[in-house]
């Protein structure tokens, strides 16, 4: 797999979901991110149908070693479930790697909220 799944991806948000014009560039920076720190760390492009589980808990490790807020990280890995998601229908890929991938939880007690997990938006 190569970066057309992504070019795919940017364009069905745009006319297939009709997302906003934040949520498309949201996703794009939250997308070439992941990308950029794959390359960097892992010295090689993601290949969507390879990646694991462990990839995503080291970005993840990564994210929270840079102070990323749990919105921050919430926002980024919502993209990339939204983009799974984009994938299986296409049948690019058989399952997500980060489908019960666990996520920051808020520090001070209160009830965790994330779209993705609870209601199935992203």
């Amino acid at each position: 797999m190569n970066d057309q799944w992504l070019q795919k991806f940017y364009a069905h948000l745009a006319t297939d979901r009709g997302a906003s014009a934040y949520t498309q560039r949201n996703y794009r920076h939250a997308l070439t991110e992941f990308c950029s720190w794959h390359v960097e760390d892992r010295k090689q492009n993601s290949a969507w149908d390879k990646l694991q589980r462990d990839d995503f808990r080291a970005y993840l490790r990564f994210l929270g070693r840079h102070n990323l807020g749990r919105a921050a990280i919430q926002l980024r890995f919502c993209a990339l479930r939204t983009f799974y998601k984009f994938l299986i229908r296409h049948g690019a890929v058989a399952a997500s790697p980060i489908k019960s991938l666990s996520l920051p939880s808020q520090a001070n007690g209160s009830r965790n909220f994330s779209p993705c997990n609870k209601w199935k938006t992203c």
